[in-house]
């Protein structure tokens, strides 16, 4: 089981890289010459990646239950409880 600060964590980590996608489709849509166009497509390719590994790490750890909105909302509710008792 993962402490609270290692769910955090990971978490954190997942709003990263949702973040770091939405900053690189801004910059792909910008990028006037071809070869920082590819620098950027293999960084958002990247960042895909890593969002997935992440993803799959929370999924199985029971952390992030996305298809489930009532058990995630259910989920953060006693996280934020044991953050305020803690």
């Amino acid at each position: 089981m993962l402490s609270a600060e290692d769910r955090l964590s990971a978490i954190d980590l997942l709003l990263l890289a949702k973040s770091m996608l939405r900053r690189t489709t801004a910059l792909l849509e910008e990028a006037a010459h071809r070869g920082l166009r590819d620098s950027i497509l293999r960084q958002y390719n990247d960042w895909v990646y890593a969002h997935d590994m992440i993803y799959q790490f929370l999924h199985r750890e029971g952390l992030y239950p996305a298809h489930h909105v009532e058990r995630l909302i259910q989920q953060n509710l006693e996280w934020a409880k044991e953050a305020l008792e803690a």
